[in-house]
């Protein structure tokens, strides 16, 4: 990186872009679906956001709430005290 003071390495010069990006605040890639204003500097960034408006593929059987990634689903499950966790428990014993 060639900003004063940042020291960043990227083995890419696409990576390098994106993060030069950040730097100066350009924001390029804008969430195509309607009402969603978001701006991303990099456009896998912005296409991970856009999968959270259209595919939500994990379920809590407990509350019924929707997640779209793994690690939010899990996150969700591991708050101590949870009654998800309890139910999630007694659906799937051994899974935890």
């Amino acid at each position: 990186c060639t900003v004063p003071g940042c020291g960043a390495t990227s083995t890419t010069s696409c990576n390098l872009k994106g993060h030069l990006r950040a730097h100066c605040q350009e924001r390029p890639f804008e969430c195509r679906l309607p009402g969603c204003r978001k701006i991303f500097v990099g456009r896998h960034d912005c296409k991970r956001h856009e999968k959270l408006h259209i595919e939500r593929s994990f379920e809590c059987k407990a509350c019924n709430k929707k997640f779209a990634w793994i690690e939010s689903f899990n996150r969700h499950l591991s708050v101590a005290g949870s009654e998800c966790a309890s139910v999630t428990a007694q659906l799937y014993p051994g899974q935890g």
